[in-house]
Protein backbone atom coordinates (compact mmCIF):
# COMPACT_ATOMS: atom_id res chain seq x y z
CA UNK A 1 0.00 0.00 0.00
CA UNK A 2 1.21 3.44 -0.72
CA UNK A 3 0.08 7.20 -0.58
CA UNK A 4 2.10 7.63 -3.98
CA UNK A 5 0.77 5.43 -6.65
CA UNK A 6 2.82 7.36 -9.50
CA UNK A 7 6.16 7.29 -7.90
CA UNK A 8 5.98 3.51 -7.84
CA UNK A 9 4.37 3.25 -11.46
CA UNK A 10 7.60 5.64 -12.45
CA UNK A 11 9.84 3.19 -10.44
CA UNK A 12 8.84 0.47 -11.64
CA UNK A 13 8.40 1.51 -15.31
CA UNK A 14 12.18 2.61 -14.80
CA UNK A 15 12.82 -1.20 -13.26
CA UNK A 16 11.09 -2.93 -16.28
CA UNK A 17 12.73 -0.61 -18.99
CA UNK A 18 16.34 -1.21 -17.66
CA UNK A 19 15.53 -5.29 -17.78
CA UNK A 20 14.63 -5.08 -20.77
CA UNK A 21 17.60 -2.92 -22.21
CA UNK A 22 19.86 -5.66 -21.00
CA UNK A 23 18.00 -8.81 -22.20
CA UNK A 24 14.54 -8.34 -24.09
CA UNK A 25 11.83 -10.59 -23.88
CA UNK A 26 7.98 -10.86 -24.74
CA UNK A 27 7.44 -11.28 -20.74
CA UNK A 28 9.42 -7.89 -20.04
CA UNK A 29 7.37 -5.59 -23.06
CA UNK A 30 4.05 -6.83 -21.59
CA UNK A 31 4.93 -5.65 -17.88
CA UNK A 32 6.38 -2.11 -19.36
CA UNK A 33 3.33 -1.62 -21.49
CA UNK A 34 0.98 -2.64 -18.35
CA UNK A 35 3.17 0.16 -16.32
CA UNK A 36 3.27 2.57 -18.57
CA UNK A 37 -0.89 2.49 -19.08
CA UNK A 38 -1.38 2.51 -15.16
CA UNK A 39 1.00 5.52 -14.93
CA UNK A 40 -0.82 7.30 -17.71
CA UNK A 41 -4.22 6.36 -16.02
CA UNK A 42 -2.34 8.29 -13.09
CA UNK A 43 -1.25 11.37 -14.81
CA UNK A 44 -4.39 12.03 -17.18
CA UNK A 45 -6.68 12.47 -14.05
CA UNK A 46 -4.15 14.98 -12.45
CA UNK A 47 -5.86 18.50 -13.12
CA UNK A 48 -5.58 21.78 -12.05
CA UNK A 49 -6.75 21.55 -8.36
CA UNK A 50 -9.00 24.45 -7.88
CA UNK A 51 -11.31 23.27 -10.71
CA UNK A 52 -11.29 19.51 -10.25
CA UNK A 53 -9.84 16.75 -8.16
CA UNK A 54 -10.64 13.28 -6.72
CA UNK A 55 -12.30 13.23 -3.54
CA UNK A 56 -9.96 11.76 -0.95
CA UNK A 57 -11.66 11.02 2.62
CA UNK A 58 -8.70 12.68 4.97
CA UNK A 59 -6.80 10.01 7.27
CA UNK A 60 -7.62 7.11 5.03
CA UNK A 61 -4.74 4.98 3.60
CA UNK A 62 -5.77 3.79 -0.08
CA UNK A 63 -4.45 1.02 -1.93
CA UNK A 64 -2.58 1.21 -5.47
CA UNK A 65 -6.09 -0.38 -7.10
CA UNK A 66 -8.42 2.00 -4.89
CA UNK A 67 -6.63 4.87 -6.33
CA UNK A 68 -6.13 3.75 -10.17
CA UNK A 69 -9.75 2.89 -9.62
CA UNK A 70 -10.93 6.24 -8.60
CA UNK A 71 -8.29 7.53 -11.83
CA UNK A 72 -10.50 5.89 -14.05
CA UNK A 73 -13.62 6.69 -12.98
CA UNK A 74 -12.63 10.23 -13.10
CA UNK A 75 -10.87 9.98 -16.39
CA UNK A 76 -14.49 8.12 -17.79
CA UNK A 77 -16.58 11.37 -16.12
CA UNK A 78 -14.47 14.13 -17.60
CA UNK A 79 -13.28 12.40 -20.63
CA UNK A 80 -15.02 14.85 -22.93
CA UNK A 81 -12.86 17.90 -20.05
CA UNK A 82 -10.51 20.03 -22.69
CA UNK A 83 -7.77 19.61 -19.63
CA UNK A 84 -8.58 16.24 -19.60
CA UNK A 85 -7.87 15.76 -23.63
CA UNK A 86 -5.16 17.94 -23.14
CA UNK A 87 -3.47 15.87 -20.25
CA UNK A 88 -3.78 13.07 -22.34
CA UNK A 89 -2.91 14.27 -25.59
CA UNK A 90 0.66 15.84 -23.43
CA UNK A 91 0.36 11.88 -22.54
CA UNK A 92 0.81 10.50 -25.73
CA UNK A 93 3.50 12.74 -26.91
CA UNK A 94 5.27 11.82 -23.93
CA UNK A 95 5.23 8.03 -24.23
CA UNK A 96 6.26 8.51 -27.63
CA UNK A 97 9.42 10.35 -27.21
CA UNK A 98 10.14 7.76 -23.83
CA UNK A 99 9.74 4.64 -25.94
CA UNK A 100 11.74 6.43 -28.67
CA UNK A 101 14.59 6.53 -26.68
CA UNK A 102 13.62 3.63 -24.95
CA UNK A 103 14.26 1.77 -27.89
CA UNK A 104 17.39 3.77 -29.18
CA UNK A 105 19.03 2.95 -26.20
CA UNK A 106 18.24 -0.74 -26.75
CA UNK A 107 20.07 -0.96 -29.96
CA UNK A 108 23.24 1.56 -28.93
CA UNK A 109 23.27 -1.61 -26.44
CA UNK A 110 23.41 -4.21 -29.07
CA UNK A 111 26.21 -2.20 -31.33
CA UNK A 112 27.92 -1.96 -28.37
CA UNK A 113 28.30 -5.56 -27.90
CA UNK A 114 28.42 -6.53 -31.47
CA UNK A 115 31.32 -4.59 -31.37
CA UNK A 116 32.97 -6.04 -28.32
CA UNK A 117 31.91 -9.58 -29.45
CA UNK A 118 33.56 -8.33 -32.87
CA UNK A 119 36.50 -7.06 -31.24
CA UNK A 120 37.11 -10.02 -29.08
CA UNK A 121 36.87 -12.21 -31.46
CA UNK A 122 39.52 -10.92 -34.05
CA UNK A 123 41.62 -11.17 -30.64
CA UNK A 124 40.68 -15.19 -30.58
CA UNK A 125 41.47 -15.68 -33.94
CA UNK A 126 44.85 -13.43 -33.69
CA UNK A 127 45.77 -15.50 -30.65
CA UNK A 128 44.53 -18.82 -32.64
CA UNK A 129 46.36 -18.07 -35.87
CA UNK A 130 49.38 -17.30 -33.73
CA UNK A 131 49.94 -19.93 -31.86
CA UNK A 132 48.85 -22.34 -35.09
CA UNK A 133 52.07 -20.60 -36.88
CA UNK A 134 54.29 -21.04 -34.29
CA UNK A 135 53.68 -24.89 -33.73
CA UNK A 136 54.26 -25.31 -38.18
CA UNK A 137 57.95 -22.67 -37.26
CA UNK A 138 58.87 -25.31 -34.55
CA UNK A 139 57.64 -28.84 -36.41
CA UNK A 140 59.09 -27.03 -39.54
CA UNK A 141 62.62 -25.92 -38.06
CA UNK A 142 62.14 -29.62 -36.64
CA UNK A 143 61.92 -31.75 -40.06
CA UNK A 144 64.98 -29.01 -41.58
CA UNK A 145 67.71 -29.67 -38.77
CA UNK A 146 67.41 -33.38 -39.22
CA UNK A 147 67.20 -33.31 -43.12
CA UNK A 148 69.92 -30.94 -43.35
CA UNK A 149 71.90 -31.50 -40.03
CA UNK A 150 72.74 -27.86 -39.19
CA UNK A 151 72.16 -26.14 -36.10
CA UNK A 152 68.66 -24.32 -34.83
CA UNK A 153 69.84 -20.74 -35.70
CA UNK A 154 70.54 -22.00 -39.43
CA UNK A 155 67.14 -24.02 -40.00
CA UNK A 156 65.44 -20.65 -38.58
CA UNK A 157 67.39 -18.93 -41.22
CA UNK A 158 65.80 -21.32 -43.97
CA UNK A 159 62.41 -20.97 -42.71
CA UNK A 160 62.58 -17.71 -43.28
CA UNK A 161 63.55 -18.18 -46.69
CA UNK A 162 60.81 -20.84 -47.30
CA UNK A 163 58.48 -19.24 -45.74
CA UNK A 164 59.25 -15.69 -47.33
CA UNK A 165 58.42 -17.93 -50.64
CA UNK A 166 55.52 -18.95 -49.54
CA UNK A 167 54.41 -15.53 -49.06
CA UNK A 168 55.25 -14.23 -52.48
CA UNK A 169 53.59 -17.37 -54.12
CA UNK A 170 50.87 -16.84 -52.07
CA UNK A 171 50.73 -13.17 -53.85
CA UNK A 172 51.25 -14.17 -56.81
CA UNK A 173 48.62 -16.61 -56.89
CA UNK A 174 46.12 -14.45 -55.49
CA UNK A 175 46.95 -11.58 -58.10
CA UNK A 176 45.77 -14.06 -61.03
CA UNK A 177 43.41 -15.25 -59.46
CA UNK A 178 41.88 -11.28 -59.61
CA UNK A 179 42.94 -10.45 -63.04
CA UNK A 180 41.95 -13.85 -63.99
CA UNK A 181 38.64 -13.97 -61.66
CA UNK A 182 39.47 -17.10 -61.27
CA UNK A 183 39.42 -19.60 -58.29
CA UNK A 184 42.73 -20.58 -56.59
CA UNK A 185 42.96 -23.97 -58.09
CA UNK A 186 42.34 -22.54 -61.69
CA UNK A 187 45.00 -19.36 -60.76
CA UNK A 188 47.64 -22.40 -59.64
CA UNK A 189 47.02 -24.09 -62.99
CA UNK A 190 47.64 -21.05 -64.89
CA UNK A 191 51.13 -20.60 -62.47
CA UNK A 192 52.17 -23.54 -62.70
CA UNK A 193 51.80 -23.42 -67.21
CA UNK A 194 53.29 -19.94 -67.33
CA UNK A 195 56.53 -21.78 -65.38
CA UNK A 196 56.68 -24.88 -67.29
CA UNK A 197 56.80 -22.52 -70.25
CA UNK A 198 59.89 -20.54 -68.79
CA UNK A 199 61.69 -23.36 -68.27
CA UNK A 200 61.18 -25.10 -71.81
CA UNK A 201 62.29 -21.47 -73.55
CA UNK A 202 64.60 -20.09 -71.40
CA UNK A 203 65.80 -16.62 -72.33
CA UNK A 204 69.16 -17.02 -74.40
CA UNK A 205 72.20 -15.87 -73.02
CA UNK A 206 73.54 -12.52 -73.92
CA UNK A 207 77.26 -12.80 -75.41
Amino acid sequence: MTNNPERKARKKLREKRAKYEKEPSETLLGEIQHWEGRLETLLKCKIDKKKKKIEKMDNVEKTDDEILNEALAYNKKHMDDPDVLENQEIMKKRRKIEKERHYRRIEINRMKAKKTEDFQKEISDYKKGREEFETMKRKAMTEIMEKENINKYEASKRFKEEYDKHLEYTRIIQEISKEHECSKEEAENIFKQVVTQMRANPDPVPE
